[in-house]
């Protein structure tokens, strides 16, 4: 599992998106000061307009929609905060039963999802570069450990070549950042 509180993310390019507006201001106001006051005070204005948001359509979070988050959003995020959110949110609302493992025991899974009576392994990276083949080979591992019949990884970023000819050679799911999107918006 990565720690990215000491990384420094691109402006958000969704001119169109709030969330991205906020993030990019907060951005340029706080840029000399330490990268996890930014992350944590980023955090709270996204989950304030989250809140604002589900208030707006009468307060209902289980209606169809995907939890109300932009890519954007999830690019500010930590890892944990990432595997959170795939696990309580977006993998709910796909119809998965999901369980987060114990990060120091997690044997190369951050997430056990169940879905039509499948075992899913799920290897969560939130990185700004792209995912190579290990991620690949930990959720492989991990999800022999987990007894899991299929395994994925899933990014907000892209993947090496190395690690889509291992995926595709061992049945490994990839769900890249354009995935990533079309799951958010519910697609």
């Amino acid at each position: 599992m990565q720690d990215n509180s000491n990384v420094t993310h691109k402006p958000c390019n969704d001119k169109d998106s709030r969330y991205c507006q906020q993030l990019n201001r907060r951005a340029c106001l706080t840029n000399n000061t330490n990268q996890s006051i930014i992350v944590e005070s980023i955090q709270t204005d996204i989950e304030g307009h989250v809140a604002e948001d589900n208030r707006k359509s009468n307060g209902s979070y289980n209606d169809n929609k995907i939890h109300p988050i932009s890519i954007c959003d999830i690019d500010s995020m930590s890892g944990v905060e990432f595997e959170k959110y795939l696990c309580n949110h977006l993998l709910v609302k796909l119809g998965y039963f999901c369980e987060m493992t114990k990060a120091s025991t997690d044997q190369g899974v951050d997430i056990i999802a169940i879905k039509n009576n499948i075992k899913i392994a799920i290897q969560a990276k939130c990185y700004r570069r792209p995912v190579g083949n290990h991620a690949v080979m930990e959720v492989i591992a991990g999800s022999k450990y987990y007894n899991a019949s299929q395994c994925m990884v899933i990014t907000n970023s892209r993947f090496t070549n190395a690690a889509k000819k291992l995926a595709y050679a061992t049945g490994v799911i990839l769900w890249d950042r354009d995935t990533l999107i079309e799951k958010i918006m519910g697609k």
